[in-house]
């Protein structure tokens, strides 16, 4: 069993996403989570303003020490890299590594067709190099553009995300799965969800409901979610419906509160998804 996890991604004083959305769900699947921050907010950038304080050299200052404590990953998260030199970082440290583990990799980089400010196709290029090393990658279709080199739609047909979901697979990542998908076909025009792409395999399209209003931390929860399962043993398409599920019951609490610049409500889900995951851990052991 997978137990101590690096979580390598921002961390925002107030609002659920990035790291203070990985750590409570994978802390729920009983793994035991070290973050290092690539970013250090004072509020997640929804608010009408925000403070950052950059890591810097404090970041392979971190990641060097970690090297001298003889701790024994059994996987590594990437999320938000606030710098080239970064990801640089990591990829030495994957490689490295006294022991190979899995890699899984939130490629944050755009939406809506664009680079997110201060984000160049040179942050694409090594972002590509930490691809080589994923076990999952899980780019949005804007990000998974960028990275296959692939003009961007918001029209994709479903042949068309599994040309992309391939050209990412031939750089060396093992499983593929975008995010966000939304398809102009009558069959899905109240849906979201991911497209699956395995080595060797065709995809698959894994839907649930849409709802209007986009929230904050949305993507780091099914990130988090679908790594925990994953980890854990499940099959890949099954963590990813299982994360299908959440993320409908989360929605529809969220959409009872207030403040959506909080982030996406997930507290109230992970009761039910510490007991699955338990229960899940337990019939692998007696299996």
């Amino acid at each position: 069993m997978y137990q101590q996890i690096a979580v390598i991604n921002d961390y925002a004083g107030v609002g659920r996403v990035a790291a203070n959305v990985n750590v409570p769900i994978l802390s729920a699947a009983q793994f035991e989570v070290a973050v290092l921050p690539t970013l250090l907010l004072s509020n997640q950038v929804g608010f009408n303003s925000f403070y950052t304080r950059e890591m810097e050299e404090d970041f392979d200052v971190f990641l060097n020490h970690w090297k001298t404590l003889d701790l024994d990953f059994e996987a590594c998260l990437t999320g938000y890299f606030a710098a080239t030199a970064q990801i640089d970082s990591v990829i030495q440290f994957v490689e490295n590594s006294k022991k190979e583990f899995p890699v899984i990799v939130d490629p944050i980089m755009g939406e809506d067709g664009e680079l997110y400010p201060g984000f160049t196709e040179e942050f694409v290029a090594h972002m590509r190099n930490l691809i080589v090393h994923a076990d999952i990658v899980m780019p949005n279709v804007t990000e998974a553009c960028r990275i296959a080199q692939i003009d961007y739609s918001e029209e994709f047909t479903e042949k068309e995300l599994e040309e992309v979901a391939q050209k990412i697979l031939s750089m060396g990542a093992k499983n593929v799965i975008l995010t966000g998908i939304r398809l102009n076909t009558k069959e899905y025009a109240d849906q979201i969800g991911f497209f699956l792409k395995r080595q060797g395999e065709p995809g698959c399209l894994i839907m649930h409901k849409y709802y209007e209003t986009a929230y904050a931390g949305t993507g780091d929860l099914a990130f988090s979610i679908i790594s925990s399962f994953y980890l854990r043993g499940k099959d890949l398409k099954s963590s990813i419906e299982r994360c299908a599920h959440y993320m409908v019951k989360t929605f529809e609490a969220t959409a009872l509160k207030s403040r959506s610049e909080l982030g996406i409500h997930f507290e109230s889900l992970i009761p039910e998804f510490a007991v699955e995951v338990d229960q899940w851990m337990n019939r692998s052991l007696t299996s």
